[in-house]
């Protein structure tokens, strides 16, 4: 007499089926979706690299972004959850910039994380953009990079991430679903796609008013940088 097939718990359940909701969409949309590129011809994209990704930085739905959209200069940030110098950089930097220059209207901060490490740095970059979504990005973002280090694996499951959540008092579930939503893994491919554009090829990559960075700047050199764009007549 053959055994009964045994049943997969609803608890189960309830895990596995909108994560694999997310692949299942994230692996269409990425079939799907071409990256865009700097083609003048492209009605969606800049003109020119001076013009960094202007749609973005001026997107007042983008729960990645900081500042006001008529700052007259605009940041764009290329980072991953499991770089050990992004982690730094937010944790010294970051700040400074956001308490100088972003609060007081001179500066539109974008953060783009790709989520290229493997699979904690996706788990944290889709938290991330649920905690943006509540209005929460910095909150949790520094979190993730606890004293300018990035989190252990053991520290990025989705248990993990959901107790940050709590412990920074987000709305829990909204964002859980947030966390598995599809918006969010097309937001997450989307995000791959667009930093094509800028050939990034190292982390963290930081762009000021179409100025490509070739390598990580102290705060002091960053606040240079900036008072310098500042002066630039308008």
């Amino acid at each position: 007499m053959s055994q009964p097939t045994p049943r997969l718990s609803r608890r189960l359940l309830a895990w596995l089926l909108p994560l694999t909701v997310t692949v299942i969409v994230a692996t269409l949309t990425a079939l799907a979706w071409p990256a865009r590129t700097l083609d003048p011809d492209d009605p969606l994209g800049p003109t020119s690299f001076s013009e960094p990704l202007d749609f973005l930085i001026r997107d007042l739905n983008n729960p990645l972004a900081l500042g006001s959209v008529d700052a007259p200069v605009r940041i764009f940030v290329h980072s991953d959850y499991q770089c050990d110098l992004c982690a730094v950089w937010s944790h010294t930097t970051l700040p400074e910039i956001v308490n100088t220059y972003v609060n007081s209207g001179k500066v539109r901060l974008v953060w783009q994380s790709n989520a290229l490490v493997g699979s904690d740095s996706e788990r944290a970059t889709r938290a991330a953009y649920a905690a943006g979504l509540q209005g929460r990005f910095s909150d949790y973002h520094a979190g993730l990079f606890p004293n300018g280090s990035k989190r252990t694996t053991d520290q990025l499951t989705d248990d993990a991430l959901f107790a940050l959540a709590r412990e920074i008092g987000l709305n829990e579930p909204q964002f859980h679903s947030d966390f598995y939503s599809v918006k969010t893994a097309q937001a997450l491919l989307q995000n791959v796609n667009e930093s094509r554009m800028f050939d990034i090829t190292s982390i963290p990559a930081i762009i000021i008013n179409g100025e490509h960075l070739e390598q990580t700047l102290s705060t002091e050199e960053t606040f240079s940088l900036i008072e310098d764009n500042l002066r630039v007549p308008q």
